[in-house]
């Protein structure tokens, strides 16, 4: 159940690991599209099929919405009043997700090893591709970094979409492919899990690219920043030329004012 996923996902992140273990599942997917989590799925240690998972602001405020009456994997009943806003509320973990674990682990393989595995996955980070044709699926936070930081993937450089003269949407500039990378195991990713892993730095640009609002107090006395979005993007798995991969790019706005 999703609601149990998100709840799994919020003891862990307040736990001293600062993160959960999940499947990788349908709950996973819809949670990270939804932005109630982050994932990582090359945290090191994982079991085989599982991503590290920690939960976003989103979340948190979507668990305390929908806490009431549910029992936790520890037999607790949440009423959804002042027990679900302090379950819901914790401080959030961490930024560096996984990152202690993956620096401990690069730091006890050789270094002629770590050569043999960068080489291994050396390859553009991104495709420039064109548009046309393009058509995203139906729809299924943290903070991102400063403007300032170079971004790995050109979320600043992607137009915005335009509407057609018979209503179908022009995506040309508005779209790259990234090409499937390994995972820990070695293993080759499918698009929809290339286009999973992506989630997480589309909603970051999310983020980067909005206007910051006036903070909002919440019930539970504490206060939270909000944000209005000037332009959002998403990641979508796909082929190209033969390469399977996943597509970033920038949704479409009615009346968009974007430049």
């Amino acid at each position: 159940m999703k609601l149990e996923m998100l709840r799994s996902v919020i003891e862990g992140t307040d736990s001293a690991k600062g993160y959960a273990e999940i499947d990788g599942n349908d709950d996973a997917h819809a949670l990270s599209g939804e932005g109630h989590i982050e994932v990582n799925p090359s945290v090191p240690g994982l079991a085989e099929g599982k991503v590290a998972a920690r939960v976003t602001q989103s979340g948190r405020d979507f668990a305390a919405q929908s806490a009431s009456g549910v029992v936790d994997n520890a037999g607790t009943t949440w009423n959804g009043t002042q027990e679900a806003a302090q379950f819901a509320t914790q401080n959030i973990a961490p930024t560096n997700f996984g990152e202690a674990a993956a620096q401990q682990a690069a730091a006890q393989v050789p270094a002629t090893t770590q050569h043999v595995a960068q080489s291994e996955n050396k390859g553009p980070a991104f495709v420039s591709v064109s548009g046309v044709g393009f058509t995203p699926a139906a729809p299924a936070k943290r903070e991102g970094v400063k403007r300032d930081v170079p971004e790995k993937y050109p979320f600043g450089e992607l137009k915005a979409p335009i509407k057609n003269a018979d209503g179908s949407i022009n995506y040309d500039g508005a779209v790259v492919f990234v090409p499937s990378t390994k995972d820990k195991t070695g293993k080759l990713r499918t698009g929809d899990e290339m286009a999973f892993s992506l989630q997480s730095a589309c909603n970051a640009a999310n983020r980067r690219y909005g206007r910051e609002l006036p903070p909002k107090v919440g019930t539970d006395g504490k206060s939270r920043k909000q944000y209005e979005y000037d332009r959002t993007f998403k990641a979508q798995g796909g082929t190209h030329n033969g390469q399977e991969g996943a597509f970033i790019y920038r949704e479409f706005r009615e009346q968009s004012s974007q430049a």
